[in-house]
């Protein structure tokens, strides 16, 4: 206990120390003053970039002073952050990576920092001749629009926040950067007022943390250390979780430590849920003090056991059933909470669905469940004395049913489900206690986790499909409403980020101003193509119209804008067509005043039929990536009126019949439909791409079953080690664990080898696809050239290139020959600048005639990229084309994910088999030896023991064990039968002597007497009367003795045959109390007990004879100047029935208490030492069990235990 209390004590420092420290380095946080910027290393990594990029322009200014530039392509540019380009008289003829949007010599010079379309940069130069040789050291990433894979960090090395921007006008500033001459280049600042190192919030999130887990151990410790301590550890516990309780909740309400609080985990981002469960942090907090409670509560809180079978322990089994589901109810509504109001994506099809929030997610479930089944076989244990496992199968689906009924009475079919699973819950749960293993045994802990994991993935997979239910519809409300269903995300992007300079460009202003409206047009398209819809818009066409105001033509856009057409999300001037028969796709209408009027522009855009595979996981963010996933389309009458997204709907539609509140859905083809219907017979279908339902949930149980498995089980193995509990397996046991092993580590070999080779074998057979599509593309694009006898027109170009797009079901760029991209299918990334327009230099200066299949990047994101040359019919390279794989790392990704889910099942399925093999191996070759432990266990010495009939080879190990058996069960019979004679000699010889020895002592009293008698016979007659009359007294005592040791001897050598028969032990137990209160008042004899009725076989006589003895004995230890106090016990534990006596007598010294039982033993002065021993043989008779406590000079305590008998 003293080492507990040291425990105890240096948990509680631990916590105030890891909390006075998180509130220190949050002191410091706030108020340190100013962040520093750590620019000394910076300096000194630019001092490196600057040294190496220097070096390399002298060594490509010799090679090209020598005329070798042809050797600057085997040159090897080691840092992809620092590019090389090497211009000829302004013209563009090499360059080390096309990472960076450079194309001329404009406004580039030694010693200059610039701000390219995607970085910013310092340049440095030398010129050779008629050639310029420029490195570009790039800084940081300077992209417009940034997502999960493009981000506008800083170049490798430097290591700075990305809240650090650059400024080239503040030369005084402390962190201004100079180049090595001494030119001033930029300056480092911070774009907002953060103050403090970042290094202090740190320090002070984990302090904060580990007082946090200080805090709950603190909790888990003083609980178990007062329970143990205390009388009545229940209360005491309870007590505690108050006061702890309490402490959480105001803290939770005041969101206190500040700089803990004000992480993302506890803002409601991810989840939200009223004060206390206002954020994924403050149900994370709760789930961990209710978890605690309910493992304190389970193992360390002891509590009586039901053992009256009467009107209240029936109210006890009512209590706990409706304690039961009021809990499972609360952990439903939490779940489903999480659930609805979190968004954290629960449903795992892929990868991509897993992050951080949703690993803590599924924890949280894995906690309530887990509390469920421990609190659930707490009170289980409680009452299992007093009912069966039939009955509480049969309550539990009472309870079930009834719960489902009342639900679907509350039209609520998911709820109704739900009771259901707890009804099967319950009944795995409470077998734990019925059956022959453990209660958390690795077998019945994995039986727990198939049925859990089963619920939670139905649960969640089951609530995400009506989520999706909900949140569509609302879309489908708004789709009616404004009549728009979401159109080009990446155009609409565009159009946003252009329409404030196309309202305010003076150029435009002065074509307008032009007279004559068709020359005005005809420019106007041509300079809004060159500046404004260029690359991207390739797959669009453009119509304009300027018009006066006053023109009648205003009236027919404006009937377009108010007859089917809304503005674009957050724009002024744009406007979408969400009708089927509109003449656009996007309308801009821009308004220009003029001192006498005001001139009307409308830019018409018309999309050509465009396909993108897989840019828009790399360009747009996560929100917008889901949406390109997502198709919509409008009916009315089952017409289609318009429709948008990948999937094809057909323009006649039959919806569904069955429509549950206008609402229904079905899952054809990979996509999901989510019909919704409105009056007037309108629909709304919204359709999303995802597996089938019935694969989708085995892979989604797979998962939720092998991660909830891995854990219990590794929980499980830390648990024991940490309380050191040592199992003890059986022969049995052991070869099947062993058998199970061995099959498991196979498999997993051979699991890993397999998925590294189909996962190598995918990726090669990717590649040769890949270039054998870019063969066949590299093909059509020569006899395209051969057919127009020359590369055609741009505008051509595109349009063929789309075509092949379509066809071939891939992305494609295309290079003239100077390495420039012409055409592409995916303009958005160049348009945005995400990628430079330069064709890699690998293909393009490499010589392995230009075919090339490499792995490249746009910001992180990662896909491969095949090339080949387009060759002319002169051997003439005109081009390059180019096939970027956006989707092909991803593809790998979710293929190799996909078969990690068939392999896992796979893998389960042969686990279960190899267990159910594995038992029936271990079975049938432990069977001979579990054949020898039972005979062996049945061998007694004095009785006829059986040999075992055993056909074997004459070199079977266990045949050849049998047969030592079998000779020793011979060879035993022989030494019975000698030992037995032996004993039975001893015996009689020892019963003579004590025989001898007792009868002795009266014989010696009554000779004296008898002598003098005879020497009083010559007295006088009176004197002799008297003496005679004294004499026969003492004679006729001697004579009493002499008769009481042969009639003990006698009840020792010939009881009679015991008749178990079915007693109430409890009605024997009082009578013999009672009869010993009346006859000893001057001892205080207390019977403790309110059980009635405890039934055991024994004697009748036998038990009287039992308590008799026991009481006696207790009376006979407690010494004359002591007052007796004798207890007497009854209990009902783990179907025994224990009876105790204790006394306060003089105790029994350990010298002795070997030999207690042993007849002829005795440790008082009269007495022949047969009372404890007849009690010890009628209780083996009875099939029981007897023991003692002693100490010294305090008292006795017998223990008797007999077999209950229901």
């Amino acid at each position: 206990m003293k080492s507990y209390r040291l425990k105890l004590s240096l948990i509680c420092m631990a916590f105030f120390l890891t909390g006075a420290l998180g509130y220190l380095f949050e002191h410091v946080y706030y108020h340190s003053g100013n962040r520093l910027i750590p620019f000394e290393i910076f300096k000194n990594e630019w001092k490196n970039k600057e040294e190496e990029t220097e070096k390399t322009l002298d060594k490509l200014s010799e090679l090209i002073a020598d005329n070798r530039l042809e050797a600057v392509t085997e040159f090897d540019f080691k840092n992809h952050d620092i590019g090389y380009y090497i211009f000829k008289n302004d013209n563009l003829v090499y360059w080390s990576n096309n990472q960076l949007g450079i194309l001329t010599l404009t406004d580039l010079k030694n010693n200059h920092f610039c701000a390219l379309s995607n970085a910013y940069c310092v340049t440095k130069s030398r010129t050779v001749g008629d050639y310029t040789v420029l490195g570009v050291i790039k800084i940081k990433n300077n992209y417009k629009s940034t997502n999960s894979y493009i981000k506008n960090n800083f170049a490798k090395g430097f290591r700075l926040d990305s809240n650090i921007g650059l400024n080239a006008s503040t030369p005084d500033s402390p962190y201004a950067l100079t180049s090595n001459d001494g030119n001033y280049l930029f300056s480092l600042v911070y774009k907002d007022d953060i103050v403090s190192d970042d290094i202090y919030a740190y320090l002070s999130l984990t302090c904060w943390w580990l007082c946090v887990g200080f805090f709950f151990l603190s909790f888990y410790s003083l609980s178990v250390w007062a329970s143990k301590r205390s009388k009545r550890p229940f209360r005491t516990f309870l007590f505690i979780l108050a006061i702890y309780t309490a402490i959480v909740s105001v803290l939770l309400h005041i969101n206190v430590p500040h700089i803990l609080f004000g992480t993302t985990i506890f803002s409601p981002i991810y989840y939200g849920s009223g004060t206390l469960l206002s954020s994924l942090g403050h149900l994370l907090i709760v789930t961990v003090l209710f978890c605690t409670t309910i493992v304190i509560f389970y193992f360390h809180i002891p509590l009586k056991i039901v053992q009256k079978k009467d009107y209240r322990s029936i109210l006890y089994i009512a209590f706990v059933q409706i304690f039961s589901i009021c809990i499972f109810w609360v952990l439903v509504w939490l779940f489903a909470d999480l659930n609805d109001n979190s968004s954290v994506e629960l449903s795992l099809y892929s990868v991509d669905h897993l992050s951080p929030y949703s690993v803590i997610a599924y924890l949280l479930v894995l906690c309530w469940i887990t509390a469920f089944v421990l609190l659930r076989d707490k009170c289980i244990a409680l009452i299992k004395v007093r009912t069966t496992y039939g009955q509480l199968v049969i309550q539990n689906i009472a309870i079930a049913a009834a719960m489902a009924l009342l639900m679907v009475w509350f039209n609520s079919t998911f709820f109704a489900f739900t009771f259901i699973w707890y009804g099967v819950l319950c009944c795995v749960i409470d077998s734990f206690r019925f059956s022959k293993e453990k209660p958390l045994s690795y077998q019945t802990l994995a039986l727990t986790v198939f049925v859990v994991s089963l619920f939670v993935s139905w649960f969640i997979y089951s609530r995400q499909d009506q989520k999706r239910i909900d949140k569509y519809q609302i879309v489908a409300e708004n789709m009616v409403i404004k009549g728009n269903g979401s159109f080009d995300i990446v155009s609409e992007s565009i159009l946003k980020d252009v329409e404030d300079e196309i309202k305010n460009d003076g150029n435009l202003r002065r074509y307008l101003a032009y007279g004559n409206k068709k020359i005005a047009n005809e420019q106007i398209v041509h300079y809004l193509t060159k500046y404004y819809f260029k690359n991207y818009w390739d797959a669009y066409n453009i119509n304009v119209q300027v018009l006066p105001i006053t023109d009648q033509n205003n009236n027919r856009y404006n009937k377009l804008i108010s007859n089917g057409s809304v503005k674009l999300y957050n724009t002024n001037y744009f406007y979408c067509s969400n009708q089927k028969d509109n003449p656009f796709d996007y309308l801009g209408v821009f308004s220009y005043p003029n001192p006498t009027d005001t001139t009307m522009l409308y830019v018409e855009l018309y999309a050509k039929e465009r396909i993108n595979y897989g840019y828009s996981d790399a360009v747009l963010d996560k929100s917008e990536r889901a949406r390109l996933n997502i198709s919509s389309a409008k009916y009315e009458k089952e017409v289609l009126q318009w429709q948008w997204g990948k999937f094809e709907y057909p323009n006649l539609y039959s919806f569904p019949k069955t429509m549950k509140n206008g609402i229904a859905s079905v899952c054809v083809d990979k996509h999901k439909h989510y019909f919704f219907s409105f009056p007037n017979d309108t629909h709304i279908v919204i359709s999303e791409e995802r597996p089938n339902d019935f694969v989708a949930y085995i892979l989604f149980w797979t998962y939720i079953f092998s991660i909830y498995l891995a854990i219990v089980f590794v929980g499980k193995f830390v648990f024991m080690r940490i309380q050191k509990i040592q199992t003890i397996n059986s022969l049995f046991t052991k070869i099947r664990i062993q058998f199970i092993w061995y099959i498991v580590a196979s498999l997993a070999v051979v699991f890993c080898i397999s998925i590294l080779y189909i996962n190598e074998q995918n990726f090669s057979s990717q590649r040769k696809h890949q270039m054998t599509i870019t063969k066949y593309i590299k093909f059509e694009l020569e006899r395209f050239i051969v057919d127009n006898d020359s590369l055609p027109s741009k505008t051509a170009i595109n349009f063929f290139l789309h075509d092949l797009s379509k066809l071939y079901e891939t992305d494609i760029h295309l290079y003239n020959a100077s390495g420039e991209l012409i055409s592409t299918s995916v303009p958005y990334i160049f348009a945005k600048g995400f990628a430079s327009t330069l064709i890699n230099p690998n293909p393009y200066f490499g010589t392995n005639n230009h075919e090339l299949i490499q792995t490249e990047y746009i910001g992180s994101f990662k896909y491969l990229a095949s090339y080949l040359p387009v060759i002319d019919t002169d051997g003439r390279i005109v081009a390059y084309v180019c096939l970027p794989s956006f989707l092909s790392y991803k593809k790998l990704a979710s293929n190799l994910f996909n078969l990690l889910a068939i392999f896992l099942i796979i893998y389960f399925v042969f686990i279960v088999l190899s267990s159910i093999i594995g038992v029936f191996l271990s079975k049938r070759l432990s069977r001979p030896i579990k054949t020898i432990e039972e005979k062996l266990r049945a061998v007694k010495l004095g009785k006829q023991n059986e040999k075992i009939d055993y056909q074997a080879a004459p070199d079977d190990e266990i045949g050849m064990l049998i047969v030592q058996y079998n000779q020793m069960v011979d060879q035993l019979a022989e030494s019975a039968e000698l030992l037995a004679q032996s004993e039975r000699e001893l015996a009689w010889r020892e019963m003579a002597q004590q025989i001898a020895h007792e009868i002795k002592n009266p014989l010696t009293p009554m000779k004296l007497t008898i002598q003098q008698l005879q020497r009083a016979k010559n007295m006088d007659k009176e004197t002799f009367d008297n003496y005679f009359e004294k004499t026969a007294g003492v004679l006729i005592e001697q004579i009493d003795n002499l008769s009481s040791i042969a009639s003990e001897f006698s009840n020792f050598a010939r009881m009679p045959a015991a008749k178990l028969v079915r007693i109430n032990i409890v009605d024997k137990l009082i009578t013999v109390v009672n009869l010993f209160k009346n006859n000893y008042e001057e001892t205080d004899i207390v019977y403790l007990s309110t059980i009635e009725k405890a039934f055991i076989k024994a004697d009748k006589e036998q038990m009287t004879q039992l308590f008799n003895n026991l009481l006696k004995n207790a009376i006979q230890s407690i010494p004359p100047d002591r007052d007796g106090k004798i207890r007497i016990e009854l209990d009902i534990t783990q179907n025994q029935v224990v009876i105790s006596v204790s006394d306060n007598g003089t105790g029994i010294p350990p010298a002795v208490q070997a030999k207690l039982f042993t007849p002829n033993f005795t440790t008082k002065s009269s007495g022949m030492g047969l009372g404890l021993s007849i009690v010890k043989s009628i209780v083996t008779t009875s099939h029981g069990e007897i023991s003692f406590t002693t100490q010294e000079g305090e008292g006795t305590k017998f223990i008797v235990k007999f077999p209950l008998v229901k």
